[in-house]
């Protein structure tokens, strides 16, 4: 885990190398002392997958990207903690 941030960039930032191939896999960004956003690659190919949102520090929105094109093919949205929503998102040609 490596812990970044400076003054003009308040939002500390904790990445991870899961697969121990000297690239970051699991950002997460911290606002105010609290999570903020979470960025996953978990197929280790230096692109997210998936993009985890927090407000207020709870799981607020997750979007996804499994074939790594750089747009969400779906996105999760959540309230309390609990899964509300689910929006399929159609590729643009």
């Amino acid at each position: 885990m490596l812990l970044t941030g400076c003054a003009h960039r308040p939002a500390p930032t904790a990445t991870y190398d899961r697969n121990h191939d000297g690239r970051a896999d699991l950002i997460e960004i911290y606002n105010h002392g609290q999570l903020s956003r979470v960025t996953l690659d978990d197929n280790f190919d230096g692109k997210p997958e998936t993009i985890e949102i927090f407000r207020n520090g709870k799981l607020a929105m997750v979007e996804h990207d499994p074939d790594g094109c750089g747009a969400a093919d779906s996105v999760d949205y959540y309230e309390n903690g609990k899964l509300i929503k689910t929006e399929r998102r159609t590729p643009k040609p």
